[in-house]
C-alpha cells in the first residue's frame, strides 16, 4: 500500500475519533438539558423530555463506542499492513 493511500486510512481513522468525540460531547449536553428539564424551571419540570433526552443521549454513545471500535480495528489492521511492508 503506498503512503498516500495509508495516510488516506489514517485520516479515516482520525475523523472517526473526532466524530466520537464530539458525539460524547453532544450526549453530555443533552444529559445536562434533561437535568434542566427536570429542575424547577419557571415552566415546570418536563420528565417525559428529560426521559427522551438521556435516551437519545445513550444512543449517541452507544454509536460513538461503535465509532471508536471501527476506528481501533482499523488502525490494527493499519499497522499490520505497515509492518508487513
Amino acid at each position: 500500500m503506498n503512503d498516500s493511500k495509508l495516510a488516506g486510512w489514517k485520516n479515516l481513522i482520525d475523523d472517526l475519533r473526532k466524530h466520537a468525540k464530539a458525539a460524547r460531547e453532544q450526549a453530555r449536553n443533552l444529559r445536562e438539558m434533561a437535568k434542566g428539564a427536570l429542575s424547577d424551571d419557571p415552566l415546570g419540570p418536563f420528565p417525559g423530555l428529560a426521559e427522551k433526552l438521556d435516551k437519545h443521549a445513550d444512543g449517541i454513545d452507544e454509536w460513538a463506542n461503535e465509532q471508536d471500535a471501527l476506528a481501533n480495528d482499523l488502525d490494527g489492521i493499519l499497522r499490520r499492513v505497515r509492518r508487513s511492508a
